[in-house]
């Protein structure tokens, strides 16, 4: 696909200077910011509170890696209880008006 844009001057030569910093085409380095806010997309279309929702790759690796890391615990009859129902208020809330 071939994107023609109009830019001002002053973002063209901001453009062209970042691209010669990572050593690319302008194209190249468009192309590169373009896919990175698609993955970004991506990562916070996975839901969850706020204080578990990655906005980046980068921070979702880190909270995979300091969940391994973490010390292990038993899953409780309370906590399994507690999942369930914060998983089928998600379900609910993404259900079509007519199924609820």
């Amino acid at each position: 696909m071939t994107i023609k844009l109009n830019l001002p001057p002053e973002l063209q030569e901001y453009l062209r200077k970042q691209a010669q910093k990572k050593d690319c085409t302008l194209e190249a380095y468009v192309e590169q910011l373009l896919s990175r806010d698609a993955e970004q997309d991506d990562i916070q279309s996975l839901g969850g509170p706020p204080s578990l929702s990655p906005r980046t790759r980068e921070e979702l690796d880190r909270m995979l890696i300091e969940g391994l890391e973490s010390p292990r615990s038993e899953m409780t009859k309370a906590d399994w209880e507690q999942m369930h129902a914060e998983i089928d208020d998600r379900v609910a809330k993404h259900k079509p008006d007519s199924a609820r």
